[in-house]
Protein backbone atom coordinates (compact mmCIF):
# COMPACT_ATOMS: atom_id res chain seq x y z
CA UNK A 1 0.00 0.00 0.00
CA UNK A 2 1.48 3.41 -0.86
CA UNK A 3 1.24 6.65 0.90
CA UNK A 4 -1.66 7.91 -1.31
CA UNK A 5 -3.95 5.35 -1.05
CA UNK A 6 -3.93 5.63 2.83
CA UNK A 7 -4.57 8.66 3.21
CA UNK A 8 -7.33 9.82 0.36
CA UNK A 9 -10.02 8.03 2.11
CA UNK A 10 -9.56 9.62 5.38
CA UNK A 11 -9.30 13.64 3.61
CA UNK A 12 -12.20 12.47 1.33
CA UNK A 13 -14.17 11.30 4.87
CA UNK A 14 -13.33 14.36 6.77
CA UNK A 15 -14.48 17.00 4.08
CA UNK A 16 -17.85 15.09 3.60
CA UNK A 17 -18.43 15.34 7.56
CA UNK A 18 -17.17 19.25 7.23
CA UNK A 19 -20.27 19.82 4.80
CA UNK A 20 -22.56 17.96 6.21
CA UNK A 21 -22.36 20.10 9.19
CA UNK A 22 -23.49 22.67 7.32
CA UNK A 23 -27.32 21.90 6.71
CA UNK A 24 -29.83 24.67 6.65
CA UNK A 25 -32.63 24.62 9.10
CA UNK A 26 -36.26 24.58 8.16
CA UNK A 27 -38.42 27.25 9.57
CA UNK A 28 -38.18 27.81 13.30
CA UNK A 29 -40.05 26.34 16.28
CA UNK A 30 -43.17 27.58 17.11
CA UNK A 31 -44.14 27.66 21.23
CA UNK A 32 -47.43 28.34 22.84
CA UNK A 33 -45.30 30.93 25.05
CA UNK A 34 -42.81 32.63 22.35
CA UNK A 35 -43.16 34.07 19.18
CA UNK A 36 -40.26 35.11 16.74
CA UNK A 37 -39.53 39.36 16.71
CA UNK A 38 -38.88 39.11 12.79
CA UNK A 39 -40.71 37.69 9.69
CA UNK A 40 -40.72 34.23 9.61
CA UNK A 41 -38.23 32.67 6.68
CA UNK A 42 -38.61 28.82 4.92
CA UNK A 43 -35.38 28.08 5.79
CA UNK A 44 -32.44 29.95 7.61
CA UNK A 45 -28.42 29.19 6.94
CA UNK A 46 -26.39 27.64 9.13
CA UNK A 47 -25.45 29.76 11.85
CA UNK A 48 -27.99 32.00 12.33
CA UNK A 49 -29.46 33.46 14.61
CA UNK A 50 -33.19 34.65 15.61
CA UNK A 51 -34.25 36.05 18.34
CA UNK A 52 -37.86 36.27 19.80
CA UNK A 53 -40.17 37.90 22.11
CA UNK A 54 -42.53 36.52 24.51
CA UNK A 55 -46.60 36.10 23.42
CA UNK A 56 -48.77 38.36 24.87
CA UNK A 57 -49.67 37.12 28.96
CA UNK A 58 -46.07 35.72 29.10
CA UNK A 59 -43.19 38.01 30.70
CA UNK A 60 -39.45 37.24 30.01
CA UNK A 61 -36.45 38.53 31.77
CA UNK A 62 -33.53 39.12 28.99
CA UNK A 63 -33.72 37.49 25.50
CA UNK A 64 -34.69 34.38 23.87
CA UNK A 65 -32.44 33.00 20.87
CA UNK A 66 -32.40 30.42 19.03
CA UNK A 67 -29.02 29.14 16.65
CA UNK A 68 -29.12 26.94 13.32
CA UNK A 69 -26.54 24.11 13.36
CA UNK A 70 -26.36 21.73 11.44
CA UNK A 71 -29.96 21.47 10.07
CA UNK A 72 -31.14 21.94 14.10
CA UNK A 73 -32.35 24.68 16.09
CA UNK A 74 -30.96 25.45 19.37
CA UNK A 75 -31.56 27.53 22.15
CA UNK A 76 -28.38 29.96 23.05
CA UNK A 77 -29.52 30.81 26.77
CA UNK A 78 -31.95 29.44 29.83
CA UNK A 79 -34.11 32.57 29.34
CA UNK A 80 -38.02 31.03 28.97
CA UNK A 81 -41.35 33.36 28.90
CA UNK A 82 -43.47 32.58 31.69
CA UNK A 83 -47.17 33.21 32.51
CA UNK A 84 -47.79 36.70 34.11
CA UNK A 85 -49.78 36.70 37.51
CA UNK A 86 -53.27 38.19 37.10
CA UNK A 87 -53.47 39.41 40.69
CA UNK A 88 -56.01 38.00 43.32
CA UNK A 89 -59.70 37.65 41.07
CA UNK A 90 -61.32 39.13 44.38
CA UNK A 91 -64.26 37.68 46.46
CA UNK A 92 -67.77 37.55 45.63
CA UNK A 93 -69.83 38.82 48.37
CA UNK A 94 -72.78 36.21 48.17
CA UNK A 95 -70.58 32.94 46.43
CA UNK A 96 -67.50 31.80 46.81
CA UNK A 97 -64.71 30.66 43.67
CA UNK A 98 -62.56 27.81 43.23
CA UNK A 99 -59.48 27.69 40.26
CA UNK A 100 -60.75 25.54 37.31
CA UNK A 101 -57.73 25.13 35.46
CA UNK A 102 -54.87 25.73 36.50
CA UNK A 103 -53.23 25.84 40.42
CA UNK A 104 -52.22 29.84 40.47
CA UNK A 105 -53.74 32.80 39.40
CA UNK A 106 -51.57 33.63 36.45
CA UNK A 107 -52.28 33.80 32.96
CA UNK A 108 -54.49 30.84 31.26
CA UNK A 109 -55.68 29.77 34.81
CA UNK A 110 -59.68 29.79 35.06
CA UNK A 111 -61.23 31.02 37.83
CA UNK A 112 -65.75 29.72 38.62
CA UNK A 113 -67.88 31.58 41.08
CA UNK A 114 -70.45 30.14 42.28
CA UNK A 115 -73.23 32.28 44.23
CA UNK A 116 -74.53 30.82 48.14
CA UNK A 117 -78.24 29.38 48.17
CA UNK A 118 -80.91 31.86 48.94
Amino acid sequence: MNIFTFYFPVVLWTSLTSAEEEKDCLSPPNTVAEELAEERKESYPHYSVLKYNCRPGYMKEGNIYYMCENGTWKRLNNVVCRRKSCGYPGDAQFGNFSIAEGNDFLFGSRVEYTCNDG
